[in-house]
């Protein structure tokens, strides 16, 4: 992303933390990047939902030959996922629990023939359709670097752990002060490199892997291998 001019600050932003302790972990983090970064918060648990991990193969972008693979940078066409190349959509006759066609509806929109929309009095199941306070708003990627990241796919619907950093340029472009960004990482770990003196994703980089965080009340931003070999939809169905 190339940006001329991107007006942010002053705006009534998260607020940095105070300075960490001398001889506390994130101290020596904030010396080497010169930056605020917040302390990793969970949002999922350490061993990744088995719902989670089948929406992450649903919603990776699909290859036709095992040649073509690479690790994606970006979230995929919803039209090039794997959703979309093993059923025709909109996905019609099948048994799909209502919490699951809320999130393929705003993943992949259009793929469920009749989006169900829950009001106050019916609302689909927090564990399955939001992390936390944090609804699902589509198909998202993990920064981490290929080199650190060690499941061969990195998008994911729900995160596992999202952290801040104050930051005083994006996409290259200055400010006027430090604004906070949201990343989201696919598992326990996987935001540690920004920790780093020289990380190898910086909010003048990737865009796509960050979100401005703009409200005062922070409504913001392990390995498994798991094939799609197999797999149907109605995998899904909660039979109890």
């Amino acid at each position: 992303m190339t940006l001329s001019q991107l007006c942010l600050h002053p705006n009534p932003f998260i607020q940095p933390p105070p300075p960490p302790p001398p001889h506390s972990a994130y101290f020596r983090s904030v010396l080497l990047t010169n930056r605020s970064v917040s302390p990793p918060t969970r949002t999922l648990s350490r061993v990744t939902p088995l719902v989670e991990l089948c929406l992450r193969v649903l919603m990776s972008e699909y290859h036709s030959s095992p040649s073509d693979h690479s690790r994606p940078s970006h979230p995929p066409d919803p039209y090039s996922t794997v959703l979309a190349a093993y059923y025709p959509l909109p996905l019609e006759g099948w048994c799909i629990p209502p919490p699951l066609k809320v999130i393929f509806d705003t993943c992949i929109p259009g793929s469920i023939p009749t989006p169900i929309t829950f009001t106050n009095q019916r609302s689909p199941p927090r564990s399955v359709c939001a992390t936390g306070d944090h609804p699902i708003t589509g198909i998202g990627v993990c920064p981490c670097p290929p080199a650190r990241h060690l499941a061969c796919e990195n998008t994911f619907v729900r995160h596992a752990e999202e952290r801040f950093t104050w930051e005083h340029h994006v996409a290259g472009v200055s400010v006027g002060g430090a604004v906070p960004l949201l990343w989201r990482g696919c598992q326990w770990g996987c935001l540690d490199f920004l920790d780093e003196s020289e990380p190898h994703h910086s909010a003048d980089v990737e865009m796509e892997d960050v979100q401005v965080e703009i409200n005062e009340d922070q409504e913001a931003v392990q390995l498994v291998t798991f094939s799609s070999d197999g797999f149907d939809v109605e995998d899904f169905v909660d039979e109890n």
